[in-house]
């Protein structure tokens, strides 16, 4: 949590005490009371204007299940924030590039190569993005990832399809969602 603080005396959104920006049901964590030293102590002045944390200010992150995330490593927070919605829109993006390309790839050069190709790209974007260490370059090994991934859903469901024939493909539909995780 935070420490040998309690969360009134660091955030003015959670201050009862402080009518103006008290908001237990919206906190803002970026806006911080004005930190200072007395007898060796860290104390908050609640009658100093408030603080905005900056994205390059140095961060504490609470203990959670992983050591580190591409939040914590890049400072996601703050006017950073949105930078985590827009990754999440590359990995979608990644979806839509990915059905239009493998689709043709998979209608020109065969499914089993567009399959294999497909797999090659969702694990190397996964990959890269493990050791890209800035937020634009992982958002973009998010894409690749993404464009492979659906690059699989789309080759083997085709295959699948195909390889049932006409008359079984309705009934085999539903076990069509199998071939795709293997």
């Amino acid at each position: 949590e935070f420490g040998d603080f309690s969360p009134e005396e660091l955030f003015p959104s959670l201050d009862p005490n402080n009518t103006g920006k008290y908001r237990p049901d919206n906190p803002d964590y970026c806006e911080v009371y004005q930190h200072y030293l007395e007898d060796g102590l860290c104390k908050f002045s609640h009658d100093a204007e408030t603080q905005v944390c900056q994205a390059d200010s140095q961060m504490v992150y609470d203990g959670f299940e992983m050591e580190e995330s591409v939040a914590t490593v890049n400072n996601l927070v703050c006017e950073n924030y949105p930078w985590i919605s827009i990754i999440d829109c590359c990995n979608t993006m990644g979806l839509l590039v990915g059905a239009f390309v493998f689709g043709i790839l998979s209608d020109k050069y065969g499914r089993r190569h567009s399959l294999l190709l497909a797999s090659i790209c969702c694990a190397l974007g996964n990959f890269l993005g493990s050791l890209f260490p800035d937020k634009v370059a992982y958002a973009f090994s998010r894409i690749i990832a993404g464009a492979g991934a659906e690059g699989c859903v789309v080759a083997a469901f085709t295959m699948s399809i195909e390889m049932c024939g006409v008359r079984e493909s309705l009934s085999f539909l539903p076990c069509v969602r199998v071939s795709t995780l293997l």
